[in-house]
């Protein structure tokens, strides 16, 4: 199984509550001060980045590209969840050739978030070649407003933890609260959680 991530959307948390969290002032007086603004930036993709990969969850819009070698028996379970939408499937017949894949179900509801074949039949057999099947999909929450508060907290004390370099002690306490925060919010099946992006 492969999976790789296409596009990406903006962290839930943005610069200026990082500044605010981190008591950077944003302007002064007359101009904004945007002297760690890419640090700043670059603290809250990766700290998104890993509230993500630890959960197994999406917390911004993003398109993927998962590849298996074979259909399996029952259902395909989509890794970082919630699935919004699956654009394509195609498989290489068992004459090598791709073919598309139409009349599946997806469930979108479930977390995570699955694909049936079409009801009373079974998924086609494939070539017998690595990555034979590809799917194609959109993951994640669209709106900010809908992350939960919990993530968005990890991700600023995670802000705090890279951007203020604190003493180990403090650090540890840090990240044991990060931590406990995003624990409770972790895909339980395991073939979902992180992935090759």
């Amino acid at each position: 199984m492969g999976l790789t991530r296409n596009t990406i959307g903006s962290p839930p948390v943005t610069l200026d509550e990082a500044k605010q969290k981190l008591r950077i002032a944003t302007t002064d007086g007359e101009t904004d001060i945007t002297d760690d603004d890419d640090e700043l930036n670059a603290i809250l993709e990766a700290a998104t980045d890993h509230v993500e990969r630890y959960t197994g969850r999406q917390f911004r819009t993003a398109t993927y590209t998962l590849t298996l070698d074979e259909f399996p028996d029952d259902e395909i379970v989509i890794p970082r969840a919630p699935l919004v939408s699956v654009q394509s499937i195609s498989y290489l017949n068992t004459a090598g050739q791709s073919t598309a894949h139409t009349g599946h179900q997806v469930d979108a509801s479930s977390i995570p978030g699955r694909i049936f074949p079409p009801a009373g039949s079974s998924w086609p057999s494939t070539d017998d070649e690595p990555n034979a099947v590809t799917i194609n999909y959109t993951a994640g929450i669209a709106s900010a407003d809908d992350v939960p508060a919990t993530v968005k907290r990890a991700i600023l004390l995670f802000c705090e933890l890279e951007y203020d370099d604190p003493e180990p002690a403090k650090a540890a306490r840090i990240e044991k609260r990060i931590e406990s925060l995003v624990r409770g919010l972790i895909v339980r099946d395991a073939r979902t959680v992180g992935g090759g992006d």
